[in-house]
């Protein structure tokens, strides 16, 4: 009588991502992390350079952190609702918006309300490529799809504040960094637009 266990089946192979199918997506995502992190870096050294004292600075962050706070109640309808790019296209959108207005819109308000929409919607990103493999992909694909999203977004968000820096260093203005970043997103945000909903 053999003692040995029996053999177990092999796993059947796992299904590759339809990596191209999701061009769009990654794309966005892509955009994302480079023009978000412009903003975070240089909003103070913008404030300063235009004349803000520190207590408008310091306001203006904590009403970035509390519309960062409230932002999840306001996408949660969108993310329900869509299963292809417009999410993280709307998103990005509103982050380019958010990054270019403090330098388009002289004026007392334009900090504040480039940090509300900018906080209501930066750190939404993430949870519309979460959103988008939830909704697309099978269960088993859904550490690998956001472990690609979340390795895309580290390399650009590496390269994103230096680039905008060297851009203010040949300017001489930190304003054509955060235009350049705003145009980055909105590209971004129309890459993302063309994501349709994957098959299957």
């Amino acid at each position: 009588m053999s003692l040995r266990p029996p053999r177990q089946a092999a796993p059947p192979p796992r299904a590759p991502l339809p990596l191209h199918a999701m061009l769009p997506e990654i794309a966005g995502y892509g955009a994302f992390g480079l023009g978000y992190i412009v903003y975070l870096t240089f909003l103070s050294a913008w404030m300063t350079e235009q004349g803000a004292g520190a207590p408008g600075i310091a306001g203006t962050w904590v009403l970035l952190g509390l519309c960062l706070c409230v932002s999840p109640f306001v996408w949660r309808p969108v993310f329900a609702r869509f299963r292809g790019g417009l999410p993280l296209a709307l998103i990005l959108a509103c982050i380019a918006a958010g990054s270019a207005l403090p330098v388009l819109w002289a004026g007392p308000l334009a900090a504040p309300v480039s940090a509300a929409i900018f906080g209501l919607s930066v750190f939404m990103a993430p949870g519309a490529v979460t959103n988008f493999a939830r909704h697309n992909l099978p269960a088993e694909a859904w550490g690998r799809a956001i472990s690609l999203f979340t390795v895309v977004f580290a390399v650009a968000q590496t390269v994103g504040p230096w680039a905008a820096g060297h851009l203010g260093d040949a300017t001489g203005d930190i304003g054509a960094g955060l235009l350049a970043a705003a145009l980055v997103l909105a590209c971004g945000a129309g890459a993302a637009l063309l994501q349709r909903p994957l098959r299957g």
